[in-house]
């Protein structure tokens, strides 16, 4: 840190480009806290879930197949599959996010189930 500078306008403008192309990859924008599991009367594993969805959004669209899929189902070896969501809220009332979980989860299950 002896010769720190900060970035100057036209590094911060790039990063601001940076992060906005990173971010409209980012179809659910879940930080992983895991709040949301804490109470789940379902044991499902929710910030996980949301990032397979999110890596198989940010697969290569070419490539024709994706290893979510696979995860997803040693998950749900160990923990409720995102169809066996209550829909209770639980989680929702969690999540500083203040994501609409339950429904992403039905995007996870029709995507993964």
């Amino acid at each position: 840190m002896q010769d720190f500078r900060p970035l100057d306008a036209g590094e911060m403008e790039l990063m601001d480009t940076a992060a906005r192309i990173l971010n409209k990859e980012i179809v659910i924008p879940c930080t992983g806290c895991s709040y949301c599991t804490v109470n789940c009367p379902m044991n499902i594993a929710i910030p996980r879930y949301f990032s397979l969805y999110n890596a198989k959004y940010q697969e290569a669209k070419d490539k024709g197949w994706t290893n979510q899929g696979g995860y997803y189902r040693n998950l749900t070896l160990d923990f409720g599959k995102a169809s066996d969501c209550i829909r209770c809220g639980q989680c929702e009332a969690m999540c500083p996010q203040h994501l609409p979980i339950r429904k992403y989860l039905e995007d996870v299950a029709k995507e993964f189930e």
